[in-house]
């Protein structure tokens, strides 16, 4: 496997949760509708970069961004990362 590929799609899917949250925490009324919104989401980005951006799996990168919010840290936290 190509490590700095992994790394960079570690990286996008970070930024994904993070765009996400921010969304949420800047549109209060609209965090109502987060189940909403992220099937939106999904839609759009399936769209426009084809599969891999299920509700699931942006619902999995919103939740991998709430548990590391500091990027710069998460490869030290990530044991099996050659980042570290």
């Amino acid at each position: 496997m190509n490590w700095l590929l992994f790394g960079e799609l570690l990286t996008a899917y970070w930024n994904v949760g993070r765009i996400i949250c921010e969304y949420e925490q800047f549109e209060p009324d609209r965090a109502d509708y987060g189940k909403q919104t992220i099937k939106e989401l999904s839609r759009t980005l399936t769209r426009e970069f084809g599969k891999g951006f299920s509700r699931l799996n942006l619902w999995n990168m919103r939740q991998f961004y709430l548990a590391y919010p500091k990027c710069q840290t998460l490869s030290g936290k990530l044991s099996w990362s050659h980042y570290s």
